[in-house]
């Protein structure tokens, strides 16, 4: 046994052993068998499934249910394929030109092939009879990654559901600087809006018992205290 065959034989889980109607077919299977048992394979061979393939209805030197009844002692099942002319000639199999027979026997093998899947999940810790423990939802992590990948993401700078935005951010409904309220008419180009200096000026500074300085096109705001013989409010004096 080469060394690529033995690897397969310890991934696989279990076999299908093919033999013809026939006694070098029958015997050269059993040894198969018989070889596998001897290596190691005892629960492999247990485990396996035969096929007695190409039988014919008319054919009556070999006595088929002796050949079922010596594999059927040594493997899980046995399955036994009638004679088909469209799989003989080796052409692409098109199950509507198959025999019906032969067709419900391939059905079969398929069947007795799906009942050990559960066995297997089992014994890899996938799936319990139970139910406790279903099948993973999510593919295996690739090399390098840990976990399974997340539902949902936020992008980059904006705050996880049920949580506060951090400082600086604005919450949910407040006006973004920069950005338009709907419905709210913007500002001419160059007009700055209330109570905000001019592009690329800076607010100069008030000294104390100085009148703050305005902007063109804004009103002027007046001082607290007015200079010495002006009106209030920079009318014309009544005359007295």
């Amino acid at each position: 046994l080469y060394s690529a065959m033995r690897g397969v034989l310890d991934l696989a889980d279990q076999l299908i052993i093919i033999s013809t109607p026939s006694v070098d077919g029958a015997s050269s299977a059993s040894t198969t068998l018989d070889w596998l048992s001897a290596h190691g394979y005892a629960d492999l061979v247990q485990r396996s499934l035969t096929v007695i393939s190409g039988v014919r209805e008319t054919g009556k030197m070999i006595k088929v249910d002796d050949i079922v009844q010596h594999f059927e002692t040594r493997c899980r099942g046995v399955v036994v394929v009638p004679f088909d002319e469209h799989l003989a000639a080796g052409a692409e199999v098109d199950l509507d030109m198959m025999r019906p027979k032969t067709r419900e026997a391939y059905f079969h093998l398929s069947a007795l092939v799906a009942e050990d899947f559960a066995r297997a999940q089992q014994q890899q810790g996938l799936w319990t009879g139970d139910g406790q423990n279903p099948p993973p939802q999510f593919a295996p992590p690739m090399p390098g990654q840990q976990g399974y990948p997340a539902a949902a993401q936020p992008m980059p700078g904006q705050p996880m559901p049920g949580q506060q935005g951090g400082p600086g951010q604005p919450a949910a409904g407040q006006q973004v600087p920069g950005q338009q309220i709907p419905g709210q008419q913007p500002y001419a180009p160059q007009q700055p809006g209330p109570g905000l200096p001019y592009p690329q000026q800076q607010p100069q500074p008030q000294h104390p018992g100085q009148p703050q300085q305005g902007q063109p096109g804004q009103p002027q705001p007046y001082a607290q205290q007015p200079y010495g013989g002006q009106p209030p409010y920079g009318g014309y004096q009544a005359a007295g």
